[in-house]
């Protein structure tokens, strides 16, 4: 009922009862379940009512839904240790959860960055790895993911080197574009906050072309992830037509977007 509220609007009439009606349904349904136990369809379920909401304008119940969504996919990962005290194990994760857990985080920089709200997530804290393989996805796990495609560091650092060989082995656009989303949160509260309108930026140390200014570091950043992508998957050096006749345009358009309007 989630995925057809959010749907309807492309559905050209073939869906005829009312939108609006049947989201305040799904929204009372999923009201009703807030203290049931979190499950992947429940928790999908919440983050597509926040889709919903974003896509109505209405950024802060947006906001709302997909934090309830990510704190029950945290509960969800966390039990998997039966001890509750450690994060559970790369291998334990299935390839579906990492991917709902970056959806929501990418879903949450939307509709919180630039508003003054407080971040749902941070890379610092313990979390699933980064989307790995489309097959595992489509067809379920053969054998445990390898903990080596985890390329966050201990420090919550994105291992640049790591995922340019991951990405030339088998590009995964999810995975690029979870990663390029945190970039662009980052850029995009810097220019909220005022970018070089902010305190202390026309100081010599802050200028742009200084290496360490907050400015140049940002800009290093989205180019090692740029750098990072398959050669196959960077425009204008590969026509989209090419990606439209395999049938996969719309992930390496939004993988492209995100680099250069962002």
């Amino acid at each position: 009922m989630a995925l057809l509220v959010v749907a309807a609007r492309y559905l050209r009439g073939e869906v005829t009862d009312d939108i609006p009606e049947q989201h305040k349904f799904v929204v009372a349904e999923i009201q009703h379940c807030l203290t049931d136990s979190p499950s992947l369809a429940l928790i999908q379920a919440y983050q597509l009512i926040a889709l919903y909401e974003w896509g109505e304008g209405h950024t802060y119940s947006a906001w709302i839904y997909v934090g309830v969504a990510m704190r029950m996919l945290q509960w969800l990962l966390a039990t998997k240790d039966q001890t509750h005290t450690n994060p559970p194990r790369t291998s334990q994760i299935t390839e579906v959860e990492c991917r709902t857990y970056w959806s929501c985080v990418s879903l949450e920089k939307q509709v919180s960055t630039g508003r003054g709200r407080p971040a749902l997530s941070s890379l610092r804290d313990p979390i699933p790895p980064f989307p790995t393989s489309d097959d595992e996805f489509l067809f379920g796990p053969i054998s445990a993911s390898a903990d080596a495609a985890h390329t966050l560091t201990h420090d919550g650092i994105v291992d640049y080197a790591l995922l340019r060989n991951l990405e030339l082995q088998k590009p995964v656009c999810v995975r690029m574009l979870a990663i390029g989303t945190n970039i662009w949160s980052k850029i995009h509260q810097w220019v909220a906050l005022g970018g070089r309108k902010q305190p202390r930026m026309v100081d010599v140390d802050n200028s742009p072309w200084r290496p360490t200014s907050q400015w140049a570091m940002m800009r290093k950043e989205l180019e090692m992830w740029r750098d990072a992508h398959h050669p196959r998957h960077r425009y204008p050096e590969t026509p989209i037509m090419a990606h439209v006749y395999l049938q996969q345009a719309v992930p390496v358009v939004h993988l492209n977007l995100v680099y250069y309007l962002r």
